[in-house]
């Protein structure tokens, strides 16, 4: 694991594969009670970190400043992505509830 500084997660280069971070946290070793220690304490920085990036992500989605990664896609489709975090609006269809 490697410490960062807050501002990489808005660099296109900065996308985390949160994925992978959480497999590497998954297999560290855990025999030991100080390994257990580290292991928590990783699984919690990747949690908070990830927790942090999809709440900016969706304010951002929100508030407009974020471009879709599919523009020409219908509302209901347009995808977004940012620190490595994809984000969708939530379309909510009158007729799906009408249909039940």
């Amino acid at each position: 694991m490697t410490g960062r500084l807050g501002y990489e997660d808005n660099l296109p280069s900065g996308s985390r594969d949160w994925n992978e971070e959480f497999q590497i946290v998954k297999e560290l070793p855990k025999k030991t009670l100080p390994e257990r220690v580290d292991r928590e304490r990783s699984h919690f920085k990747v949690n908070s970190d990830f927790v942090w990036a999809a709440t900016r992500g969706a304010q951002l989605v929100v508030d407009g400043c974020l471009m879709p990664i599919n523009p020409g896609e219908e509302t209901k489709l347009v995808v977004y992505c940012q620190a490595g975090a994809h984000h969708v609006l939530p379309i909510y269809d009158s007729m799906l509830y009408l249909k039940q």
